[in-house]
Formats: structure tokens, sequence, C-alpha cells
């Protein structure tokens, strides 16, 4: 009776390690296609529709600080939620590869408010024996999950932290940052051309995904995150005037894609504010302002504990808890 109970259940976990198998040792059989793409983009760029050469050319004119801006992105709360469930996985049970069941029939300015309170359903597959060692020896997905920072958009979102962005120092040096978006897109990073990317659609979902992420079906967190990041960054480009075309660009991609990227780029430069009034105290008053802050949170729960009520600041108190995190991520 046990073996037949556990027989569905091993042979879809064995062609799940199938299935997962013959992906990995299709990318390894292709090689990325980034490095020809290129060496190309100087001779092919003004017949081409993908936007990578003007991209990367308008990005090599910011400082780090404005390419973080520009490669911020606001997550919805569905999004922020189902990030967070990828994160708590993978330190449960290891290196794992996921999948969002979402609702896509539905509008996030008409249900965004009802839905934020559920949490996606995220599916996940364990990755073992090869499937771990290649992703433990992948150093672009270190470097990037590394060099990602997540933190509120504004002070209503303190609890659940729904932007993310860049770190500086990875995008000071942008042909590492680059080669590591490549290697995690399969030389896929920036190359759809117009007509298969719509921003103007992508900034409506919820759960927006490019071609190259939509035909990997499970993907892991890192996969998850560069795509949001080339979002933010097509987005941001196209907010800027398609790379400075007289600003007709920016009046064709439609109002929602502007505001969207807008508000990002707003949230980045406020906490950055935040980081560099905080970097620039002296430590004896940082050390006060720590002390201050715990002892706000200590008297805060007491009251919660003691007394029984939500009458306790813990909006105050989870809004100093997120932007510390940031702080001390940073």
């Amino acid at each position: 009776m046990a073996s037949t109970s556990a027989a569905p259940r091993t042979t879809k976990e064995l062609m799940d390690a199938l299935t997962a198998h013959l992906s990995l040792y299709h990318a390894a059989a292709n090689p990325s296609p980034a490095a020809a793409a290129s060496a190309s983009s100087s001779s092919s760029s003004s017949s081409s529709s993908s936007p990578r050469a003007a991209i990367l050319r308008w990005l090599a004119s910011l400082t780090p600080a404005a390419r973080a801006a520009a490669a911020a992105s606001l997550l919805s709360p569905a999004a922020a939620a189902a990030l967070l469930s990828m994160v708590r996985r993978l330190r449960l049970r290891g290196h794992s590869s996921f999948f969002v069941l979402h609702s896509s029939s539905s509008s996030p300015s008409t249900s965004g408010s009802a839905r934020g309170a559920e949490e996606p359903t995220v599916l996940s597959r364990l990755s073992r024996g090869l499937l771990a060692r290649a992703a433990a020896g992948s150093r672009a997905q270190t470097l990037l999950f590394a060099n990602i920072l997540l933190f509120p958009s504004s002070p209503a979102s303190s609890r659940c932290p729904d932007a993310i962005t860049v770190a500086e120092a990875f995008l000071a040096d942008l042909d590492g940052f680059v080669a590591a978006m490549d290697e995690i897109s399969g030389g896929r990073f920036l190359c759809c051309g117009e007509g298969e990317v719509d921003l103007a659609v992508l900034a409506c979902q919820d759960f927006p995904e490019l071609p190259w992420l939509n035909d990997k079906g499970y993907y892991v967190i890192e996969e998850f995150l560069a795509n949001r990041l080339e979002i933010a960054l097509r987005m941001s480009w196209a907010a800027a005037g398609g790379g400075g075309v007289g600003g007709r660009k920016a009046v064709r991609i439609g109002k929602g894609v502007k505001e969207k990227a807008g508000l990002a780029a707003n949230a980045f430069w406020r906490e950055k504010g935040y980081v560099d009034w905080w970097m620039r105290l002296e430590p004896r008053m940082r050390a006060r302002i720590i002390g201050a802050f715990f002892g706000k949170g200590a008297i805060a729960l007491a009251n919660e504990m003691v007394e029984g009520s939500e009458s306790a600041p813990r909006d105050n108190f989870c809004f100093c808890l997120a932007r510390s995190l940031y702080l001390l991520k940073s």
C-alpha cells in the first residue's frame, strides 16, 4: 500500500528532474548568443529592432546611482509576497526553482487591494545533484543575488518591502553587470525587439514576464529578479525619451509606463537619501539612534504583550525596522 501511494510522487519527481536536466543540457549545448549580438551591434543596430545597444549606451552615460534608479522596480503586493516566499524556501530547503500561479485576467487597478492580502501560490522544485552543483557554480547568479537591494517604496509599505534594485557598486562595473545578466537570461538580456515586448501591457501586470523568462517554465530566483530588472531598465529608458529620440518614443509608450518608472526612481532616491544621511553621521550619533530605535521598539512590543491591544505604534516600529535592514545590507 505504501509503495503504490509513493509511486506517483516518485514518477513526478523523476519527470521534473528529467525536464530540469534537459533544460540544463540545452543551455550548455547552446552557448550564449550575447557575444555575437554585441559584436555585430555596431553594424546592425540600425536595422535591428532590439534596443540593447541603445540602452547600454544610455546606461554608460549615467552615474552608478542613476543606473540603480533606472533599474529600480516596484513590486505589487502579490509579487512582493511571492519573492519573500521564494527567499523563505531557499533558506529552509536549499536551492530550488519556482513557478508562480497567478491570475492574469484581473487588473491590478481594479483588484490590487483585494489580492494584495492573498499570497500567491508558489510552486517549487528542490535542486539535487547536478542541478544543485550547477547553481552553486554560477558566479553570475551569486553576484546578482548578493547585490539585490530590497526596500519599501513608501512608509505605507514598510511592513512588506516592495521595491528592488541593484547595488551601485555592482552597477559601477557595467560590463560585469551586463555579462551576469547575459548568463542568467541565456544571452537574451535586452535582446527582445519592440514587437516582442509591449511595455504598456507589462506595466499593468503583477507578474510581467519577458519572452526569455516565459520560455523557461520553472525558474530560479535570480532569473525572476533579472526579469524584473530588465523590464525596469526598458521602462526607464523609454520614459527618458528612448535614448533621446525627440521625446516621441516616451509619448508612444503611454502614461502608465512613465508613471511606473518615475515612482520606482523616486522610491530609490528617497531611500538613498536616508542611507547617505546615515553614513554621514558620526559613530557616536549612530549608536544613540540605534539605542533609541530598539528602546522604542521594546516599549511597543511590551505594550502589546501587557495590554493585549493593537494600540502600540507598530507601524512606526516596522517602518524603522525595514529601513534598518536596508541600511545594514547597504
